[in-house]
Formats: structure tokens, C-alpha cells, sequence
């Protein structure tokens, strides 16, 4: 989400005062800054793949009160008055790419944006005040003086008091659900009672307590020890969470270590909602919605837009979300629901058993993910996979008038066609595995050749043109326990013409309680190989998280400094207490659990985005993302088919993140041509390699004249032009795909397909006689499927 204000915005100075909210809670009373923005712009994105997209914008007045209150001995954290009129005068624009109208998305949105604001502000860190000559201020009032001209912090000084933290206990004893009625018509929220949960902080007359919902805004300190917490958040159905903090009263030096943690379940059951696990903001969102109209009418009234206060909580970074092959496909507000599952028939021996085959052919569920591309003189072959039906796609581009489209993988073995075997998927429209992702594409020797990933087996496949449109595939590599093989993949053509493979296995047990992520090389021994011409080796190793992954008896334990790994810990028995639901017992301490992610995480470690070429002399060069390093990383081959490579850093920034989506292609006297992202400031940037670190380049810095800057640089994928580097890539705020070109130190970036449709995705482009072509991904919110393969010369 990103916020642009139109003109900056007035400020108002006031006395920051609490008040009992006549149940026994402390709210804010007025506000120490009381802001107004007009006009305010607020960009929302969601992650497609990965990538990050603009699907609309909000235009409205924000009115924001803010108050300050002490937390622990020398902090003051921020405190959000209230906020059911935040927002007014809101409209909507940008809105292409959804299927609501600007009027219908406009309606709710005073609503769900008070709803994300706790969120919004939960992401504030709290605020330390300096030691003056070795003693500490011990803050007495934070108020606005001089005719509420300044602000004002009256504290004493006081020394260094040692630290005397107090146990926190807390009890759910009461959840009232709310009306389910008006749970499921979200423009009610606003005027209507929310749901609410009763805690118990025991007797302790010399307490007081702070509470925060699903990882937002503090509330200020209360005595109540039996406080009836309500929020418009747990109109969302699922589970959410609730930290307390106690203290002893006005002594900040008291306050707890760690908040207290109680989980209360909002609403009906995730099969009766569309509406999963609710996370705090850079939290997870849960189970996925179906498509709905945003009228309010109806139990599906609820669906598309609380999926946009989900993806209002997704994390900055690279968060992904699965999403049900068949029963459900992006859409509602960003994914539209198909479900189309025609009647089978079979028996006999005719093409369609014992019934004619239907009329037409089967529907593909939607392709355009995880592509590939390339050509040899005669042929251009893109790989991709269809998402509905979980297939590898090969398709012959040679003619992009008349394109030939073969199903590889995932049609089931043995099943009966329903339509002209002749046709897409040979007339088989029953479900099968879950196969090709991640796919890699070469040509050699006349034949195609893809190396991709089996989701369902957690596995590498192979697959190799036998003649044209008949192939074979075969496994190459299985996880042993838990892991997760193939993801990343990239297939090149060694100096000796056998195929060879890069990829991700990732949850590797190191026998020192780590789970790390292995770079891995495959690689054939003949040009056409079988099942058994392969052997293995490992290019890089990296440490990455351990969550969801320990055995038996054992937990996820986060490292006692940052820099420090995960480890699958031992579980004891030897704490004297009960411990929390989301803690186990370490040892005789109550520790967190890192559970695992609700979502599909990028994974970590290194080896990510993964390139893989041939050198001039035969050697094979890996270039990838190592997530650890948040660096973009070669590792070069010390002779041909030597198996053993060395690494070289060849961007890294502190602080930064260098490295994402990195593409690269090897030219003919040897330099390694680097397309990659600067994920922090989402930039496109460039560099090379030829034995020696080069200064990268900024190929694109978001800049757009008149607009606020664009993330820029995700999907990429770099070919060469008579020996000149170009890039497609994509446009976050446009969803459109740009294309730059290199002339001495400049770069010329324009847009080649601009349009309502989001364009863009797993954008992959070579040669072909000296022209480009490029495929990538392209969605229209209005079709059934709503994705769609796009070939062309850019």
C-alpha cells in the first residue's frame, strides 16, 4: 500500500489526554497531534506471483488522532484515537483491474480502512528517550504548551533503577460472536456493535495493563482487570490474537519482558467463510475467498473485500499465497471464482469411450505462470503451466499466428478422453497430478527439453521431446522427509551438449538442527538422457528457517541474536508453569515456537531466481539471489565439468537487498550480462562479469513523470541484440510490460504493452533470427480464466 498525499497536512497541537470509556477502559480523550490530510491518494498492490501490482486507488480525506503514553522505562509508543470517521469524501480510480465498480469498491472503503488502520500503526516502533548525564527520564506528562504551540515532555531525571519486570497472566473467560447476520455484510460494519472477548487479568489491585489486537496500536493503560475488548477487526472471520502487557501502576520500569498471548476464533468455520486466519499487518493472510458482488447482499457479500484487508496485510516482501488448483482462481476483487467441471464418460474403445466426443476442446485453466523461453535457429518453444488444471505447457512459438500448444505433464494416466483426442490436453479434462512449475526450457540437438517441479511430489522432473509434440518425463530428484525440491529451476546445455539443472532443495536436515536450502546441480551424461544418465553434486548451501520442519520432539526456536539461525531445539518438560499456546517449553523456560507460515513463503537461504549458462570454454555459471546475503551472487564452474564452483558477490549493499528476480545471458566472448532487482527500492539494475566486480547499474529507477514512483524491475528477463543487453520487465503501479534498451551509459526504457490488463508476470524473452520474443502472463479480471499466455515480439 502506498500513500501520496496531495498537499501537506495540517497539524494540530493538543493535550493528550486519556478518559475511562465507561466500561473500565482508557482511551484517548485528546489527541496530542490531530492530522488532516485532502485529497490523500492511497495506491493498494497485491502480490500475484510474487510480483507486486497496483490494483486501485483510493482517494480520500484522512483525519488521524494521535496521542502518546509511556510503555516501558524511558519509551513512549504512539496510541490511535478513534477512527470511525477517519476517512471521507473517498472515491476510487485506477480500478482496471478489478471487477467492482469505482462507486461499489468506494462505498466500503471508510469501512475496511479503519479496520487496517490499528494495523497500519502497529508497525511503529516505539520512540527511546536519551540518558541525560547518566540518568534516565521517567516520564510524568506528554502535553502541547504556549497555546498548544509546542510539544511538551515533562519527566523526572532520575538514576539508572534496575530492571524489576512483572508476570503477566491473562484468561479468556467470554467471546460474544456478534451478529452473524451483519458479519456478512461488511457496509453494515461501521454503525454496528463488533464482536467482542472478555479477559481476566486476575486481582492484583497494583496493576494496570495494555492490550494490542493481531499485532496493532497499544492501548493505553488500564486498571480494569476484567476488560471487554472489542474491535471492527474481529468482524473478519478467523483466528486473532490478543498481547497483554502488565505493569505495576506508573512504574514503567515494571512493565513485563514479553506479552501475554490469547488466540480467540471469531465467526463460522473457514468452509463456511471466505475469509481465513487473519494476521497483523506484515503479518500472513489465510485461506483464499471466492468471487462475490460488493453489494453486501448475501454470505458472499463479505468475500472480495475483506481478501483486499488481507492483502492490505501482507507482507512487504515477498509473500505468496496458493491457492486451490481447481475449486478456486484469482478474482472477486482480484481473482474471479471458476468452477467448470463438465461430466466425464468412458467405456469402449471409440476415441471417447462409449459416447461421442463433445464439441470444442478443454478449456485450459489459465496459462501464463512460471514461464520459459527458447529458440535455435529453426524453432522458438515456451514453457508454462496451466494453473487450473495443474499441467506443463510446451508451446511451439516458431509462427506466433499459429501457435501449438502440447500438454506434457499432468494429464492422468489412463483416463478417457471426453472430447477429439486431437485436441488440447488430448481431449482429457479429468484432473491429474500437479506438475510444472518452475519450468526451464532449451533446445538442443533439434530436441525441447524441460526441467520444472511436480507440486504435488515435492520433486524435480524432466521432460524431453521425443519427436515433435510427443514427449517423456521422468523424476530426477525426491525429498527424502519434509523437503521441498525444484523450486527456481534452470536447464542449460553444457560445452559437452548434455542438459544440466539448477535447483532449489530446500528444509535440508545439516545434522546440527539447521535447515538449510541447497543450490544443486544435475547433470547428464548424453544429449538425449534417460532416467539414469544423471549424477549430482551441490553448488551452495545456505541456512534458512526450520519452521514447520523439525521432527518429533523437537521445535523451532529462533537464535538468541538476529544474525543467529533457527534450530530445531529439543522439547522438555521441566517448566513450572503452564506454558502459552504459540510457546514450548525449553530447557525449564517457556520459549516461542516458530510455527509454520500459513502462506507459501519465498524460500530462504541462497539459490534463488537462479540462472544457468554454458562459458565459452565450457564452464558452467550459476548467478542467483542469495536471500542470507541479501546479495546477488555467481558461482562459476573451475572447469568444464569439474563440478566444483567457486562464489563471487557481485552486488550487495548494507543496508539493501540486491539480487531478486535476477536473469542472466552469457555472451560470445565470455561476459555475463545481469539483469536483477533492488528489492528495497524496488529498482531495475544491471551489471557484468568477466572475472572482475563491475559497478551495477540503474537501469530503471521507478521515475514517472507526474506520478509517484513505481516499483519497477520483478519479472525480468534479459536477452541480447546484436551484442546490447535489453530487458522486459515489469511495471508494478501499471501492471504493463517495459522494455529497456542499452546505448553507451544510457538506458531507454519504454512501455510495449500498455492496457487495463495486468501484464507482466514471469516475463521470459530471447532471440529468434535476430528478432525478439517474449512471453509472459497476462490477467483480465473479467474472463474466465482470467490469466492468459501472451507471445509476441515487444
Amino acid at each position: 500500500m502506498g500513500l501520496r498525499p496531495q498537499s501537506p497536512p495540517v497539524i494540530t497541537l493538543g493535550k493528550n489526554t486519556f478518559k475511562d470509556d465507561g466500561a473500565g477502559n482508557q482511551v484517548l480523550d485528546q489527541p496530542l497531534l490531530d492530522l488532516k490530510f485532502t485529497a490523500m491518494e492511497i495506491d493498494f498492490f497485491a502480490s500475484v506471483d510474487d510480483q507486486y501490482v497496483r490494483v486501485f486507488t483510493v482517494v480520500a480525506d484522512v483525519h488521524l488522532p494521535i496521542g502518546l503514553q509511556v510503555m516501558g522505562m524511558g519509551k513512549i509508543t504512539p496510541v490511535i484515537g478513534a477512527i470511525s470517521d477517519a476517512f471521507t469524501n473517498v472515491s476510487v480510480k485506477n480500478s482496471e483491474a478489478v471487477t467492482e465498480s469505482p462507486a461499489q469498491l468506494a462505498a466500503l472503503f471508510p469501512t475496511l480502512l479503519n479496520l487496517v488502520l490499528p494495523q497500519l500503526s502497529g508497525g511503529l516502533s516505539p520512540i527511546s528517550l536519551p540518558a541525560i548525564g547518566g540518568l534516565n527520564l521517567s516520564v510524568v506528562s506528554i502535553t502541547s504548551v504556549d497555546n498548544d504551540s509546542f510539544l511538551a515532555i515533562f519527566a523526572n531525571l532520575v538514576t539508572a533503577m534496575p530492571f524489576q519486570p512483572v508476570t503477566t497472566h491473562v484468561t479468556l473467560t467470554d467471546v460474544n460472536q456478534g451478529d452473524a447476520y451483519l458479519a456478512k455484510r461488511p457496509t453494515r460494519w461501521k454503525d454496528a456493535v463488533p464482536p467482542s472477548a472478555t479477559l481476566d487479568f486476575g486481582d492484583d489491585r497494583d496493576r494496570e495493563w495494555s492490550w494490542r489486537i493481531n499485532g496493532g496500536t497499544w492501548s493505553a493503560w488500564s486498571k480494569n482487570p476484567h476488560p471487554t475488548v472489542s474491535s471492527p477487526t474481529f468482524w473478519l472471520a478467523g483466528e486473532h490474537k490478543i498481547e497483554v502487557l502488565s505493569r505495576e501502576i506508573g512504574k514503567p520500569e515494571t512493565i513485563a519482558t514479553t506479552p501475554e498471548l490469547v488466540e480467540v476464533t471469531f465467526g463460522e468455520s473457514q468452509d463456511d467463510r471466505t475469509i481465513g486466519k487473519i494476521a497483523p499487518f506484515h503479518g500472513q493472510p489465510g485461506a483464499a475467498g471466492c468471487a462475490c458482488d460488493s453489494s453486501g447482499a448475501g454470505a458472499a457479500g463479505a468475500a472480495p473485500f475483506a481478501l483486499v484487508i488481507l492483502m492490505m496485510l501482507l507482507p512487504l516482501r515477498r509473500v505468496i499465497r496458493r491457492f486451490g488448483r481447481r475449486a478456486r482462481r484469482l478474482g472477486g476483487v482480484i481473482w474471479l471464482a471458476a468452477v467448470a467441471c463438465l461430466p466425464g464418460c468412458s467405456c469402449g474403445d471409440a476415441p471417447c469411450g462409449g459416447t461421442a466426443c463433445l464439441e470444442g476442446e478443454v478449456p485450459n485453466g489459465g496459462l501464463g505462470r512460471f514461464n520459459s523461453i527458447a529458440a535455435d535457429d529453426k524453432r522458438v518453444m515456451v514453457a508454462t503451466y496451466d494453473t487450473g488444471l495443474g499441467d506443463l505447457v510446451v508451446v511451439d512459438a516458431t509462427d506466433q499466428a499459429k501457435l501449438k500448444y502440447v500438454v506434457v505433464d499432468g494429464v492422468p494416466v489412463d483416463a478417457t478422453a471426453t472430447y477429439d483426442p486431437a485436441t488440447y490436453r488430448g481431449g482429457v479434462e479429468d484432473a491429474g497430478p500437479d506438475v510444472g512449475a518452475w519450468t526451464s526450457i532449451a533446445l538442443g540437438g533439434g530436441h525441447a527439453m524441460v526441467a520444472y517441479q511436480d507440486r504435488e511430489a515435492h520433486a524435480l522432473k524432466f521432460a524431453l521431446e521425443e519427436s515433435p509434440g510427443s514427449w517423456t518425463s521422468y523424476t530426477l530428484d525426491t525429498p527424502d522427509t519434509v523437503e521441498d525440491i525444484g523450486q527456481h529451476v534452470a536447464l542449460a546445455i553444457d560445452g559437452s551438449g548434455h542438459p544440466a539443472v539448477a535447483y532449489l532443495a530446500v528444509g535440508i536436515d545439516d545434522g546440527m538442527g539447521h535447515r538449510t536450502t541447497e543450490l544443486r546441480l544435475i547433470r547428464a551424461t548424453a544429449a538425449q538422457p534417460g532416467s539414469s544418465d544423471w549424477s549430482s553434486t551441490t553448488i551452495a548451501t545456505g541456512v534458512g528457517t526450520c519452521a514447520g520442519l523439525c521432527g518429533a520432539g523437537t521445535a523451532c526456536i529462533a537464535g538468541k541474536a538476529a544474525a543467529d539461525p533457527q534450530t530445531c531445539t529439543a522439547v522438555t518438560s521441566d517448566c513450572t508453569a503452564a506454558c502459552a499456546s504459540s510457546d514450548v517449553c525449553i530447557a525449564g523456560t517457556c520459549t516461542k515456537a516458530l510455527a509454520k507460515s500459513t502462506v507459501i513463503q519465498l524460500a530462504s537461504g541462497t539459490g534463488l531466481y537462479v540462472n544457468l549458462g554454458a562459458m565459452p570454454d565450457g564452464r558452467l555459471a550459476a548467478t542467483y539471489y542469495d536471500r542470507s546475503k541479501r546479495a546477488l551472487v555467481v558461482a562459476l564452474e573451475s572447469g568444464s565439468g569439474a563440478n566444483t564452483f567457486t562464489e563471487t558477490v557481485l552486488d550487495t549493499v548494507t543496508p539493501g537487498d540486491r539480487g531478486m528476480w535476477a536473469r542472466a545471458v552469457i555472451d560470445g566472448s565470455g561476459t555475463l550480462h545481469v539483469a536483477y532487482q533492488d528489492a528495497l527500492g524496488d529498482q531495475l539494475m544491471y551489471t557484468t562479469y568477466a572475472g572482475s566486480v563491475m559497478t551495477p547499474e540503474v537501469v530503471d529507477d521507478g521515475t514517472r513523470a507526474g506520478d509517484r514512483t513505481h516499483p519497477v524491475g520483478a519479472g525480468a528477463s534479459i536477452y541480447l541484440v546484436n551484442g546490447s543487453p535489453t530487458i522486459a520487465y515489469q511495471d508494478g503501479v501499471n501492471a504493463d510490460v517495459y522494455v529497456a534498451t542499452k546505448s553507451g551509459a544510457m538506458w531507454t526504457k519504454n512501455p510495449v504493452a500498455p492496457g487495463a490488463l495486468l501484464d507482466g508476470f514471469a516475463v521470459a524473452a530471447t532471440t529468434f533470427g535476430g528478432a525478439p520474443v517474449a512471453a509472459w502472463g497476462q490477467i483480465d479480471p473479467s474472463a474466465s480464466p482470467n490469466r492468459n499466455l501472451v507471445i509476441r515480439t515487444p
